[in-house]
């Protein structure tokens, strides 16, 4: 079995204040936080079905490690770059904004074991690349 992360959606709502804001929220980010989580887990095993358009990830027979809580919290969140250079549109490979990538909830993330092997090493390129160059990345153990 592998060693994988776990990120599960956490649909609780915790009181803030709505203030008046100039754009619209778009929270098409992850902002996630180390945290000690007091609940230890039970027997659990899931699948985890990865979109259509990358079937490689789906992960499955992931085995919630025992008497384990989460061991990190992700945030919906919206990304403003304060200073350097960012193309959103990836050289207008994408859209900038997409709404149907919104996030809406809080996710826990558990440690995990599961049957699937890690992917293949993948191509990618992001928005800070100023000069557009892709770069190969590889996969390791990873946590869902």
């Amino acid at each position: 079995m592998k060693f994988h992360q776990l990120i599960l959606v956490l649909n609780i709502a915790f009181p803030t204040e709505v203030a008046a804001q100039a754009e619209p929220e778009r929270n098409d980010h992850l902002t996630c936080f180390k945290i000690k989580d007091p609940l230890k887990l039970e027997d659990a095993v899931v699948d985890m079905i990865a979109n259509p358009a990358q079937e490689e990830f789906t992960l499955r027979n992931c085995e919630l490690k025992q008497n384990k809580g989460a061991f990190r919290m992700c945030i919906p969140s919206t990304k403003k770059v304060l200073q350097g250079v960012a193309d959103p549109t990836l050289g207008g490979l994408v859209q900038a904004y997409d709404p149907n990538r919104c996030l809406q909830n809080d996710f826990l993330c558990y440690q995990v074991k599961c049957d699937t092997n890690k992917p293949k090493p993948r191509t990618v390129i992001d928005q800070f690349n100023q000069e557009g160059k892709v770069r190969r990345v590889r996969f390791q153990k990873t946590k869902i």
